[in-house]
Formats: structure tokens, C-alpha cells, sequence
């Protein structure tokens, strides 16, 4: 009886761990002449940096990017370490 909580426990324990994976996202290479299609949007900063969108995807100084973003929940982290993330 002993054994089998043990084991339990340890399964347990030791599943998160193996749950943890790393994942990577390939941009596929984008062509110039691509069709812009009906939407295209664009602006220009004060230093010159550009920034632009179409249908497909943003662009940072012609640069076709992807953001990545995300949200935190300060109601799920003590109030002393906010200022670290």
C-alpha cells in the first residue's frame, strides 16, 4: 500500500517536468513582389524607422516580422516582485 502511494506521488511529481516543451516558429521567406492585396497600411517615425502591414504580415523597415506577445496577471504574483517582470 505504502509503495503504490509512493509511486503515485512521485508520478505526480515528476510528470510536470516532463510536460515542459520548447517550441520554434520557421517564418517562411517572403518575396518583394508578393501582392500587397486590398489592404496596406504604413508610417514613418521621426528617426526614419518605418513600420507597415498588409494582409500577410507586418513589416519593420521592410523587414517582414512577427510579434510575439503576451499578458500578465498581477492578481497571480505577489505584489513585491511586479516590478520584475
Amino acid at each position: 500500500m505504502k509503495s503504490s502511494i509512493l509511486l503515485a506521488a512521485f508520478i505526480a511529481l515528476v510528470s510536470p517536468m516532463r510536460a515542459q516543451q520548447v517550441y520554434s516558429l520557421n517564418e517562411p521567406s517572403v518575396t518583394a513582389d508578393q501582392d500587397q492585396g486590398p489592404f496596406y497600411i504604413s508610417g514613418k517615425g521621426v528617426q526614419g524607422e518605418s513600420l507597415s502591414a498588409n494582409r500577410f504580415y507586418l513589416m519593420r523597415n521592410g523587414i517582414p516580422f512577427i510579434p510575439v506577445m503576451g499578458e500578465f496577471h498581477y492578481c497571480r504574483y505577489p505584489n513585491s516582485q511586479w516590478k520584475e517582470q
